[in-house]
């Protein structure tokens, strides 16, 4: 039987590789509780984004095991492994916003995809962009939008949903430093409320200014069980 509180994450010899290269990831050991937040940091190439993408489910590892939330993600079908990415919410450092989408359909897909009815998902998504700065541009598609909107309509998409676990790669390189305060706010309030966060960043300043413990990678492994910031 499977505790009632299990670890968010739980990683026990993973590796992994992109096709028939080279593994990118080797040997991750890795326990994250339920409700934790961690930066994940390290040199350009250090394997950030490839951890990011296996704990989101869009990349498997090609040894070792997996568990996200108590399951263990090798032995869910297609029907499992769909509703286990539902309660994941990602920031791609490349945005991957829908272009043939406006903004506001954007945000919304997360919320239509879990089903909500469509009043329900016109008020949440309404409150996010006019939270987030973007109502006036809800009707636009992201194209047309500067790289600070693009990626302020993409962290709104990852959290709209109020994720289990959310995964952000370096999701405040387009932010002026007001905006990015306040993105961080969200995330600390979202962590508060009992989501995982794990935030892969280059802003060293940030864990100054809001101390959570740090996981550092360095080709493909990760150095040293996550440690607290200097600031705590």
């Amino acid at each position: 039987m499977p505790s009632q509180n299990p670890p968010a994450v739980r990683l026990a010899g993973i590796g992994t590789r992109y096709g028939e290269a080279e593994e990118v990831l080797h040997d991750l050991d890795l326990v994250l509780p339920a409700g934790s937040f961690h930066y994940l940091v390290g040199p350009n190439g250090a394997g950030k984004t490839t951890l990011l993408r296996l704990l989101a489910l869009s990349l498997p590892p090609t040894r070792g095991r997996m568990v996200l939330f108590g399951e263990e993600v090798a032995r869910l079908d297609r029907e499992a492994l769909a509703r286990l990415r539902r309660r994941i919410g990602v920031v791609f450092q490349d945005f991957r916003l829908l272009e043939h989408l406006d903004v506001f359909d954007n945000v919304a897909l997360p919320l239509r995809i879990a089903g909500h009815d469509e009043a329900r998902v016109t008020e949440i998504v309404e409150e996010m962009l006019a939270w987030s700065g973007l109502a006036a541009v809800a009707r636009t598609r992201p194209g047309r939008l500067t790289m600070g909107q693009r990626q302020l309509v993409a962290i709104a998409r990852a959290v709209v949903g109020r994720p289990r676990l959310l995964l952000a790669d370096e999701p405040l390189s387009h932010l002026d430093p007001r905006r990015a305060d306040r993105i961080m706010y969200l995330f600390t309030q979202l962590h508060r409320l009992g989501t995982t966060v794990v935030l892969a960043t280059h802003q060293m300043e940030l864990l100054r200014r809001f101390p959570h413990p740090v996981l550092e990678m360095a080709e493909g492994r990760i150095l040293a069980p996550p440690h607290a910031s200097a600031a705590e």
